[in-house]
């Protein structure tokens, strides 16, 4: 009830984003907070009675495809290469690389922002494993960390992202891009007990510019299926990242989902102009798993 209540979206002052430091949007956010409080404290007290852990099941006992090399571009702290059956899974040519950070200023996604003044750093290469830690600045982000983990026995690859935003009033949203070279893959997302299907199992009139995955994302290409699981935001964009700017006052929301090889982590946005707080602030951690199977 109480995590209903913390979700309903009209929670939150009127003017949350106009006058967001207003002793009544404040007192607002205060009853809001009081949902989710509450609702964690039911959580851990029924957590405690039944000794019980949430951990992701992965139920599947299909052997996982070796990931050979993986290749940063030191421009943009990304992956330009994760070889896989001796072929590179990122996209080629592509305006973006794999893990990616796309800080997009405003609503409109052409104005971007990529990494600066990054620095690379190798920690570990053994024959169990390869860490690299890439470390930069976004605007509002001065110390953004995304450490890059091969597990070359595993067959899994790692990206752990931390970082902390400051207050930023204007609209503004952040990304990661993974953009897979699959032609016209077959995309399903869920959880291990259920999966869905992009645009065939959502009902008619369901969004095209974003999805929602309790725990992961598969998908599946002519040779290769791509299993990516996540630790933190669950909000995937489809084919390109959302372009908020409005057509005669209203935002127009896709039709189709576009090119479903390229996917991206909606991480956070202050897009909404009621309701919601007029900034994202605070500590961002967050482990994206990426791993292969034969099709």
């Amino acid at each position: 009830k109480n995590l209903v209540l913390f979700h309903e979206h009209t929670w939150g002052a009127w003017c949350s984003v106009s006058n967001p430091e207003a002793d009544f949007t404040q007192q607002q956010w205060k009853v809001k907070k009081g949902f989710l409080d509450t609702a964690l404290n039911i959580y851990q007290t029924i957590a405690r009675g039944v000794n019980y852990n949430y951990a992701p099941v992965n139920k599947t006992n299909t052997q996982r495809l070796p990931i050979t090399a993986i290749e940063i571009n030191p421009v943009n702290g990304a992956l330009s290469s994760v070889m896989v059956n001796g072929k590179n899974i990122v996209e080629a040519g592509g305006l973006y690389q794999f893990f990616e950070a796309v800080y997009a200023a405003g609503i409109n996604p052409a104005n971007f922002t990529g990494l600066k003044n990054i620095t690379i750093s190798e920690i570990e290469n053994t024959a169990i494993k390869k860490v690299v830690r890439i470390t930069g600045m976004l605007p509002g982000i001065e110390n953004y960390t995304c450490v890059y983990t091969l597990l070359k026995k595993e067959n899994r690859l790692l990206a752990e992202v931390n970082f902390d935003k400051a207050i930023e009033k204007n609209k503004e949203s952040l990304h990661i891009a993974l953009p897979f070279s699959f032609v016209n893959p077959a995309v399903k997302y869920g959880s291990a007990e259920q999966m869905l299907q992009l645009n065939k199992d959502q009902l008619p009139g369901s969004n095209k510019d974003f999805i929602c995955a309790e725990e992961m994302v598969e998908l599946t290409g002519a040779a290769t299926k791509a299993v990516l699981r996540f630790t933190g935001p669950n909000l995937v964009e489809v084919g390109n990242i959302i372009d908020e700017s409005t057509t005669e006052g209203a935002k127009k929301w896709k039709q189709q989902t576009g090119n479903a090889a390229r996917l991206f982590l909606y991480v956070f946005n202050n897009y909404w102009h009621t309701n919601y707080k007029a900034w994202q602030d605070g500590r961002f951690n967050f482990i994206i798993e990426l791993s292969f199977e034969k099709r």
